[in-house]
């Protein structure tokens, strides 16, 4: 789960290398690359634009999935490992077929017929248009510097619609769920009352940073997925979603380890000998999980 740590570094260096401006208009979506990319073509811009959406699919759903791991393993103990087999994969395989599709792409672009049913991505590419009616539906903008930029030319079309679909549903439910599942978690732990209080402390503290893992796509999911829908709806250009979509969405990745590294103590403990923060003494941390219940009310007890 904290390959996300990983996805992290590459998403903030992808991101320096094909940075992109997305400018949505009434018919199309223009994606604006700005980064060395434009060196390659308009088709390796296109194909990196949906490498980067797969790798931030990636994290998002590893976040969440962290968030799920950390409530079963405080709610029964343990999870098993055909449990955490599908939840990693539930995490990789959305991404890696979006990964795999677009190489497949790059060599067989003209023999779709198959492909265009299974992934989102995968309608025609008509980046003449996307130019010609971005440029009649902002005139104001200088657009040359961008030259030659790419883009969705129908975003009407059944691939495009699936693709927004999932993501909005992604943007809202997964702070819903995550949200659900730690007012569960701070609901069971104050309802055992046999509970230790140092006990009672470290599963707060545990989570409370599952809340605060919660909050991240509350900030930075449901302001994207809003503002669009609002921009598509009323044609208003907002620049949040123009400038800060590829910020929005990697910041959560950014953010989520230190997360981690903070309230779970032992992680915190080993930074702070690591860095010489302070004085620490050798840990010794016998760890015994139990399932969560009123009549069980032990979730970790250190010693």
């Amino acid at each position: 789960m904290y390959g996300v740590c990983f996805h992290c570094k590459n998403l903030n260096s992808k991101t320096e290398k094909i940075k992109n401006i997305s400018l949505p208009n009434i018919d199309s979506f223009a994606v604006l690359p700005r980064g060395p990319c434009r060196e390659f073509g308009p088709d390796v811009c296109f194909s990196a634009y949906h490498f980067f959406l797969g790798v931030a699919l990636c994290v998002g759903l590893g976040i969440s999935n962290t968030i799920i791991f950390r409530f079963q393993a405080l709610r029964k103990g343990r999870v098993s490992r055909s449990r955490i087999f599908t939840m990693i994969s539930l995490t990789y395989i959305p991404s890696s077929i979006t990964i795999v599709y677009l190489n497949y792409f790059l060599r067989i672009k003209n023999n779709l017929t198959m492909i265009s049913q299974i992934l989102p991505f995968t309608s025609s590419w008509d980046f003449e248009k996307v130019r010609s009616l971005t440029y009649i539906e902002h005139p104001k903008y200088d657009l040359s510097i961008y030259e030659p930029f790419v883009g969705f030319h129908n975003i009407a079309s059944f691939q495009f619609t699936l693709a927004t679909l999932l993501l909005v549903i992604g943007a809202y439910a997964i702070p819903a769920i995550s949200g659900f599942l730690t007012s569960r978690v701070i609901h069971l732990i104050n309802d055992n009352r046999g509970m230790s209080l140092k006990t009672k402390e470290q599963s707060k503290t545990l989570a409370y940073g599952l809340a605060c893992q919660t909050f991240l796509p509350v900030i930075c999911y449901i302001p994207v997925a809003s503002c669009y829908i609002f921009s598509q709806m009323t044609s208003v250009e907002l620049l949040l979603n123009e400038h800060l979509l590829g910020i929005l969405i990697c910041f959560p990745s950014f953010v989520d380890p230190f997360i981690s590294f903070y309230f779970i103590v032992p992680y915190r403990q080993a930074l702070l000998g690591l860095f010489k923060c302070r004085k620490t003494k050798p840990l010794n941390i016998v760890i015994t999980v139990r399932h969560l219940s009123k009549r069980n009310p032990s979730i970790v007890d250190s010693n």
